[in-house]
């Protein structure tokens, strides 16, 4: 973000889809469509055997800040050329899923392309001169080992795009306290980065960022009551994605050294959450 870095990573929520040689009843949309335009546009020779799609599953919610759009482009083109007995190397793939991003969300940082692509944990960081982007995996073996929660707090009523249109909008007027709120994110998250890296993870980093993005003027007040409501039976948690005001922030990653503690908070609630 601004030249910051970003870490990300892959959850076990799913996305699958399948092709087959004849037209059946599967489910499609416009967004599907265009994926599938994009692989043809890309590959021509394979548009005289064209595919027909037979199922779309997914466990990702959509609009919640999960890269529920960016995971569907993603399975769709591994389909696609498993369908056509061929395999896309990385830099392909990402390619191909940024550009199905660009419909979705307008300019998209890469962030989440990379990310589905490669499978791993990122620290990514794009340069917002030349909109170049680098990244490397960060051994996430301790996160690996850590229990968290996604908790939804709500789909964002602001696009992705719209969100990052209102932090752009707010840099111009507050230039000064907003570029230091960003680079305060910034160093935090390297700082989490090497944490991590040094296989060593420390909750109160969620914490802390989530004051950082609340000050940023990207989450909306469910969302920041029902952070306050875990931080008060000792967890922690942030929200993710690009966040939300109006109504829902989309997910709000959290965590609780006594798990059961957290499990019961979210289900006296009524919460929906996913255990990762």
């Amino acid at each position: 973000m601004y030249g910051y870095p970003a870490l990300a990573t892959v959850t076990n929520l799913k996305t699958t889809t399948s092709f087959a040689q004849q037209q059946s009843v599967g489910p499609s949309s416009v967004f599907i469509t265009q994926i599938i335009n994009i692989f043809y546009s890309s590959y021509p020779e394979y548009s005289a055997k064209k595919a027909y799609l037979t199922k779309v599953l997914s466990t990702i919610p959509i609009g919640c800040g999960l890269g529920s759009s960016a995971a569907l482009a993603c399975s769709l083109f591994r389909s696609l050329a498993k369908f056509h007995k061929t395999t896309l190397p990385s830099n392909e793939l990402i390619s191909l899923i940024q550009m199905s991003e660009t419909i979705a969300h307008g300019k998209p940082s890469g962030v989440d392309a990379t990310t589905v692509a490669l499978n791993k944990t990122l620290m990514f960081k794009k340069n917002i001169a030349t909109s170049e982007y680098a990244y490397q995996e960060v051994p996430n073996t301790i996160l690996k080992k850590s229990s968290f929660f996604l908790i939804n707090s709500g789909t964002p009523q602001e696009s992705t795009k719209e969100m990052v249109e209102l932090v752009a909008d707010a840099v111009k007027v507050h230039p000064r306290k907003m570029k230091t709120i960003l680079r305060d994110i910034g160093t935090l998250t390297e700082s989490i980065v090497g944490d991590v890296a040094n296989n060593s993870f420390v909750p109160e980093k969620l914490s802390q960022n989530q004051r950082l993005l609340e000050s940023l003027g990207v989450v909306g007040e469910e969302a920041t009551r029902m952070i306050l409501a875990i931080e008060k039976i000792g967890g922690f948690a942030k929200t993710t994605g690009a966040g939300g005001v109006e109504n829902g922030s989309g997910m709000i990653l959290a965590y609780h050294p006594q798990k059961s503690l957290l499990d019961q908070l979210a289900r006296t609630n009524d919460w929906k959450f996913y255990q990762h």
